[in-house]
């Protein structure tokens, strides 16, 4: 099975003969309805370990979340459970040289993998909740390319892929697939777009989005949302540029969120600019497009599906979207705060929402700006939950 998803995801990427067309679309799912408004949402981050060691990311392997953390040249692993409360004191695990900045992880085959800087490489590790380190491989570049790490797409068993940029010059960058070993696999593919970001991987494909090169243009290369499969473009979507812009999947479906600004990226400051959320289905069509008062999540925001609906997590806000686009609703989830808080890892546990984050030296910001109003804006996510031995939610003491 993992053979035949690796050459199934080297198909999606790599080149295909001329005149081939891409396998018909399955139909689309039953609708089924939102999950409910008062589902729990845990703060993992309030466990003291995990605030001793900084700066997390996390998965969900199906009963338990693990987090990451960077040391100097190794990882920190933590477990905690389902409720944010922390099972095992953290362990290190030694890789023998400096790593910095990292995508964030994902859970596959039993281990937690991630691509991660290492001076001027990239590395693809996969590391197992108890310390052994499965995979530590340098990523294969071109000459006169390099890897971007923050920009990953992750295609399950099937592999990752990641954005190669020209070392000189604003040329087009690649996607580069690799497997779960990290060795590439087959062909790059041009992506047609000198900044593209928001990777995130299909069933069958990567979506990503590209930035307008200036205000105002009218061209081709305007602001879009495309998605590749059978190494070339399949479709584009036109966004207005903005200054925020996130995608989420459900494998077939892709949900953009992006600041809906007429006059470009100049002025994405605006607090008056809306938010348009789009659905756009496996060809590219429109199926549903809801304009907002309200407030993007941060560019690079993680964005889940869990089955019913679309979910992330930026800076102290939860934002919900139904199966048909719609928004739900963006929830304060740290209504107590006394500093900066910033979610770094929104998880799904099947049941309720795990947030990991970390504080920062600034007082809390302000609630969302008024005119973001009900029903899209509530003051506290109901449900919330962040001991829940004592349902307390005041946030960790500033004495450092």
């Amino acid at each position: 099975m993992a053979r035949l998803a690796t050459v199934s995801f080297l198909l999606a990427l790599s080149a295909c003969p001329a005149g081939t067309k891409p396998p018909p679309s399955p139909p689309p799912a039953a609708a089924l309805p939102h999950e409910p408004i008062d589902v729990p949402v845990f703060n993992a981050a309030r466990s003291e370990e995990l605030q001793r060691l900084g700066p997390a990311r996390a998965v969900w392997t199906g009963s338990e979340a693990v987090y990451v953390s960077l040391g100097v040249t190794s990882l920190w692993l933590g477990r905690i459970d389902v409720q944010g409360r922390q099972l095992a004191e953290a362990i290190e695990v030694p890789l023998g040289h400096p790593v910095s900045g990292g995508s964030a992880p994902t859970w596959v085959d039993g281990t937690i993998a991630a691509v991660y800087r290492v001076g001027e490489r990239s590395h693809w590790i996969r590391v197992r909740p108890s310390g052994e380190v499965v995979v530590d491989q340098e990523l294969e570049s071109e000459a006169g390319w390099f890897l971007a790490y923050a920009e990953v797409a992750y295609a399950g068993a099937a592999g990752f892929a990641l954005v190669a940029r020209p070392t000189a010059g604003d040329g087009a960058t690649r996607l580069v697939p690799f497997g779960l070993d990290g060795q590439r696999l087959g062909v790059s593919v041009d992506l047609g777009c000198s900044t593209p970001y928001a990777l995130t991987g299909l069933t069958n494909g990567v979506a990503f989005a590209c930035r307008a090169p200036s205000p105002g243009s009218t061209k081709e290369e305007d602001g879009f949302v495309a998605v590749v499969q059978q190494g070339k473009t399949m479709w584009r979507h036109a966004v207005r540029p903005g200054g925020h812009l996130v995608l989420g999947t459900d494998g077939t479906r892709v949900l953009a969120t992006y600041e809906d600004d007429p006059t470009g990226p100049d002025a994405f400051e605006d607090p008056h600019i809306p938010v348009r959320v789009d659905l756009l289905g496996p060809t590219g069509a429109l199926e549903s497009s809801t304009v907002v008062p309200s407030v993007p999540p941060e560019l690079r925001a993680q964005v889940i599906w869990t089955g019913n609906e679309f979910a992330t997590a930026s800076d102290r806000w939860l934002f919900r979207y139904g199966r048909d686009g719609t928004p739900v609703g963006i929830w304060d989830v740290e209504p107590q705060c006394n500093r900066e808080f910033h979610a770094t890892t929104l998880l799904w546990t099947g049941a309720q929402y795990l947030v990991i984050g970390d504080w920062g030296w600034r007082t809390c910001p302000a609630p969302l700006r008024p005119d973001a109003g009900p029903p899209t804006a509530h003051p506290l996510a109901p449900g919330l939950r962040w001991d829940p031995a004592t349902d307390a939610i005041e946030s960790p003491y500033d004495d450092w």
